[in-house]
Parts: structure tokens; C-alpha cells; sequence
């Protein structure tokens, strides 16, 4: 399915992709899973699909990458209409108001549960703690989040990659068609792979120990394989996605196959199950699949992304696909501040339904009804009027009376 393109003087309204809200439901979900770790019972069929749910960042990332650049796309030419103060003005309204109202609320809540305020962040390289002043402005900025960390929201380390990745994409548009979407993203890919094989130089083997006992990963090797280098090809893969959505490349068939997709997924948790190619580097053990299995979930996300848009029309055809497209992508609506408050709210939940002595798999669909309608709730609440526009007008509207209110003096001038 082809959206009709932009002139360059003349915009048009664009579609908004169903598939792409459901498969942003799909991600969260997957992190969801992750998170929870209660898989068991009739439930048990998802504890692999949970094991794999950190892949739910990399979908995330392809996901942001084509939806930035979606609006661009379909302009011939995209730096013509971009500018740099606008387009962080909009990123910074639509994600900050919404970042630090669940930073505000996982702090209620962690007083609530009765846990320390002044749980300390650890330094990654030395030993001991890192000081409050740089924990308060990682926190407050969350730019630098993805190297330091946070101590409040800690997925934030992800939103914090997201920005310094506008940043890059910022900086390319102008030249973006002129060197060529395929050769930036082909780039990205070489400095992803040179960069984590200089990063298992100094560290242990990612992501074995990651998410399975017994593993050699270290807090050192997840901060660096966490960073904008190691990440930006899956980024860039959604740019590539939107730019063929709008025709602006040719790519292979394959890269539009469900079929593809579903085998590059299977063939991405087969190699995280049983990582190959193990060796030694610099006194450590070493796994080539370590090196390669990021940029293979991206790419596996990157196929289904582009057959799920070029078959949104089919998928909502149909009963059953349209109705779980529809469900997912309800999802996928409200699937920030899931992402953002979906740890608070599970120890929340977990500690009401230890009190309420509620076990099994009721207690785990309880607890995932609990998280889904408080993050929904928040999302009305807060989120809906930054994606809408009301919130960044406001705030324009704000400024503007500041700006020309007359400055006042003190009483002792």
C-alpha cells in the first residue's frame, strides 16, 4: 500500500498506519513480558516469548526511526521543510511533559511501597556510588541516561539513546537523499559492528549473561553495547522503511516478505538461546552472535514492519487479523507510558496482590490488567494532550504572555 507523495510547496494529510500502532502495542508487550517474569501454569506457552521480550527496544527503535521520518519522507525534498529548532521543539513536548510525570509518579509510588528515596545509582567503570548532583541532572535532562543511568524510570536509559539519536538525524536530513538512505544505512551497520567488537575487547560476552544465569555479561558490557554506536543501524532502518513506503527507494521483495521476517525472528532467538561462534578475545570468552544479534533483531523487525504496512489493507479485511491488529494497536496507542511505567506499576501490583494472597496465573492476568489500565489512564490523562497539540500550544501560549508581560521590579529599587 502507497501513500500518495508531497510536493515540495504543497502538504498533504498523511495516513496514520494501523499496523504501526499495533506493532508499537507488540513491543511494549514483549517488554511487558519481560519485565514480568511470572510465566508459568497455563501461561507457560510465553515464558521463550518473554526470554526474547528485550527485543521489544529494538522494534522500538526501527519503529521511532520510520515514524520521525514518515512526515519527510513524503516530501521530495524533506530538508527543505525541516527545521532543527522546531523539530526539538515538537520531540521535547511530545516526550518530556510525559517523562517527568512518571518520574513524579514512580516516586509516589516507591514512597508508597516504602522503599528508600536515597536507593544510590552505581558508577559502571569504579567502584561506589555516583553523586546525588549528577543523578538529580542525568534524571532531570535523561539525555545522558543510556551511559549513566537513572534512578527513577530506569528504561529511561532508552529514551535518553532516543534523543541523542535526533540529534544525528537532525544533523543528516540535509544530505540524507544526497548520500543515499542505503549507504547511511550500511554505514550505521559497519560502525555497529566495529564498535562492539572494540567493546568485547574490554568486556564480557552480551547478552549470554543478560537475561540467563551463569552468563559473562558485567553492568560495564550492557552500558556499552546500550549506546548510540552499537544501536543507531536499527534506528536508521526505520528511515529506510519510510523512505520506501513513499517510493523514494527500490528494495528486494524479501524485505517485504512476512515470511522472511518470520524466519529472521526465529533465527534471532535461536542464536540469544544457544549464542555460536565461541571463542577467546582478550582473556574472555567471546561469541561472534553476541556481536551480530542486535543488528539481526533490527533487521528481522525491519522485514516485518515493511510487510505489515504494505499489507495493512489486508490485515484489516478480515475478522480475526483486524481484530487483533485493532487490539494491538489500541495498544500501541498509549504504549510510551506503558513503557515508561510499567516496572513501578508492577511492583505496585505485585505488592497489593502479595497482601490480597492472590497466586498464579490470576494473580499474573490481574497484575497485567492492573498495569494496562493505569498506563492507559495515565496516557489519557497526560500523554493525549502532547500528542494531540494541546500541550505544546499551551505551552507556546505561556511563553508568549511571559515574553510580553512586563518585567517587574523589587519593592526596594
Amino acid at each position: 500500500m502507497n501513500a500518495p507523495t508531497e510536493s515540495t510547496g504543497k502538504r498533504t494529510r498523511l495516513p496514520r498506519l494501523t499496523s504501526v500502532d499495533a506493532l508499537r502495542g507488540v513491543a511494549a508487550l514483549l517488554v511487558l513480558l519481560l519485565h514480568t517474569g511470572r510465566e508459568s501454569g497455563p501461561l507457560i506457552f510465553l515464558k521463550p516469548v518473554a526470554a526474547f521480550g528485550w527485543s521489544g527496544v529494538g522494534l522500538f527503535l526501527v519503529l521511532s526511526g520510520f515514524s520521525i521520518h514518515f512526515r519527510w519522507a513524503a516530501s521530495e525534498f524533506p530538508h527543505h521543510h525541516f527545521t532543527r529548532g522546531r523539530f526539538f521543539q515538537r520531540r521535547l513536548f511530545r516526550l518530556y511533559p510525559t517523562y517527568i510525570a512518571a518520574v513524579v509518579l514512580t516516586i509516589l509510588l516507591t514512597v508508597a511501597l516504602g522503599i528508600s528515596l536515597t536507593t544510590p545509582v552505581p558508577w559502571v567503570f569504579t567502584h561506589g556510588n555516583a553523586p546525588g548532583w549528577l543523578v538529580a541532572i542525568v534524571q532531570v535532562s535523561v539525555v545522558p541516561a543510556s551511559f549513566f543511568g537513572v534512578a527513577f524510570v530506569g528504561v529511561a536509559w532508552s529514551l535518553g539513546l532516543e534523543i541523542q539519536l535526533y540529534v544525528v538525524y537532525a544533523l543528516l536530513i540535509s544530505r540524507l537523499r544526497k548520500i543515499g538512505i542505503v549507504r547511511i544505512v550500511a554505514g550505521t551497520l559497519v560502525v555497529a559492528l566495529l564498535y562492539r567488537v572494540l567493546a568485547e575487547l574490554v568486556t564480557t560476552s552480551v547478552p549470554v549473561g543478560q537475561f540467563f544465569p551463569g552468563g559473562g555479561s558485567t553492568a560495564i558490557s550492557r552500558l556499552l553495547y546500550a549506546q548510540l554506536p552499537s544501536r543507531a543501524f536499527e534506528w536508521f532502518l526505520g528511515v529506510l522503511a519510510a523512505e520506501s513506503f513513499f517510493g523514494r527507494v527500490s528494495l528486494p521483495r524479501w524485505t517485504r516478505s512476512p515470511a522472511v521476517a518470520v524466519g529472521l525472528i526465529l533465527l534471532s532467538a535461536l542464536v540469544f538461546r544457544d549464542p555460536v561462534g565461541a571463542a577467546s578475545l582478550n582473556g574472555h570468552a567471546f561469541r561472534v552472535s553476541d556481536v551480530l544479534l542486535d543488528p539481526l533483531v533490527g533487521l528481522a523487525y525491519f522485514v516485518l514492519l515493511q510487510a505489515a504496512v504494505s499489507r495493512e489493507e489486508w490485515l484489516l479485511r478480515y475478522g480475526s487479523s483486524r481484530l487483533a491488529v485493532s487490539a494491538l494497536a489500541a495498544v500501541g496507542l498509549f504504549s510510551y507510558s506503558l513503557y515508561l511505567l510499567h516496572p513501578i506499576l508492577l511492583g505496585v501490583s505485585n505488592r497489593l496482590l502479595n497482601d490480597a494472597h492472590v497466586g498464579g496465573t490470576l494473580e499474573t492476568l490481574i497484575m497485567w490488567a492492573f498495569v494496562l489500565v493505569v498506563a492507559w489512564s495515565f496516557s489519557r490523562l497526560i500523554e493525549r494532550p502532547f500528542i494531540t497539540g494541546a500541550g505544546d500550544r499551551w505551552v507556546l501560549s505561556v511563553i508568549s504572555r511571559q515574553r510580553d508581560t512586563p518585567d517587574s521590579r523589587a519593592s526596594t529599587d
